[in-house]
């Protein structure tokens, strides 16, 4: 029976409500796509519907009829499987992979394999992530799940290729940008459980030198008892988004992805200029780079306050300058000891 969709669920209940009423068999005309139920005819006896089509098929109209109840289990089936492809279609595009895994998703959900598997890549500058999604059918209805996704690193120098396994659970995971933050040797924050189901935060990071059992590599993580502090570690950066309240949540959203962000320093002057940022929980602050990516150091867009100075034992450049004037006048000996230092050569 070939139905039009947007009448479906409409037709659905019509034949639930005749097969209530014992009508268990519709004749219909074969070809003829269904648009209204003027076009079912019902029947409690299958010789009658049988007769019925018989009767009215020509050489310009072709009628059949089916037995009920097999239509209501095909439309239920194709409803579940509409919700289904929807919602991992949503799934798909909360993970980061966007739209185009659609068609392939329908089509591997349409043949009722087992499993399956949706292959994808998304490229990062000079390097690229290649995915391999993995997609079973439940054991007990027909309902598919995304169980897992490979995610493999590939860069420009083949060394540093990388490669990981992430699960899904209760259908949240690791973004696909995560995992290449993650496979690039940053660190990410996410809400994670514990085995009795209790949530919680933490910092990620992948160990590249430890492998478990079932080759991935091992994860690290740094909860809040670690106490790391990202708006502290921020502290004192001559940042231009952190004036601003709402470019400050933005940054601190994408330092918390894992992402390296682009941030503008403004210097002595009121000049601008375009550094770029990481969060580095391990070692409770931030990596500094500069344009070109090359790591500098975090001073370098750090304003260091005269009151921290005083508090850290420093006194003011100006006061020690004092100091050592009086010094000179006071003692004339201490003077020329110091004359004559400065004629040595080490």
């Amino acid at each position: 029976m070939k139905l039009q969709k947007d009448i479906q669920t409409e037709i659905g209940k019509l034949l639930k409500s005749k097969a209530d009423q014992g009508k268990q068999w519709v004749a219909y005309e074969e070809c003829m796509p269904i648009t209204s139920a003027d076009q079912l005819h019902t029947f409690s006896d299958r010789f009658d519907a049988a007769q019925f089509a018989h009767d009215n098929t020509s050489d310009y109209d072709r009628m059949t009829y089916q037995y009920i109840p097999d239509i209501i289990n095909q439309l239920n089936n194709k409803a579940m499987n509409t919700q289904n492809v929807e919602f991992l279609q949503s799934q798909l595009k909360n993970f980061g992979f966007g739209e185009t895994l659609n068609k392939d998703l329908a089509s591997g959900i349409q043949k009722g394999l087992k499993e399956f598997q949706l292959q994808t890549e998304i490229p990062h500058f000079n390097n690229r992530m290649d995915y391999t999604l993995h997609l079973r059918k439940s054991d007990t209805t027909d309902m598919y799940f995304i169980n897992r996704y490979d995610a493999s690193l590939k860069h420009s120098d083949a060394s540093l290729d990388k490669s990981q396994t992430f699960y899904v659970n209760n259908g949240s995971s690791i973004t696909a940008k995560e995992a290449f933050n993650l496979l690039e040797g940053r660190a990410v924050h996410k809400e994670l459980k514990t085995q009795e189901q209790v949530k919680y935060k933490a910092w990620i990071k992948l160990d590249f030198d430890t492998k478990t059992d079932s080759g991935n590599h091992k994860i690290k993580q740094f909860g809040e008892k670690y106490g790391y502090d990202l708006e502290k570690a921020l502290d004192g950066f001559t940042i231009k988004e952190l004036a601003d309240p709402n470019q400050k949540v933005d940054l601190m959203r994408s330092l918390e992805r894992g992402n390296v962000q682009s941030v503008t320093v403004v210097r002595d002057g009121g000049k601008e200029a375009r550094y770029f940022i990481e969060a580095s929980p391990q070692y409770k602050n931030v990596n500094v780079y500069d344009h070109k990516m090359n790591p500098v150091k975090r001073d370098t867009i750090k304003e260091v306050k005269k009151s921290e100075s005083v508090s850290q034992g420093q006194e003011p450049k100006a006061s020690v300058d004092r100091k050592q004037n009086a010094d000179q006048k006071e003692d004339p000996l201490v003077q020329n000891k110091r004359s004559k230092k400065k004629g040595v050569k080490v």
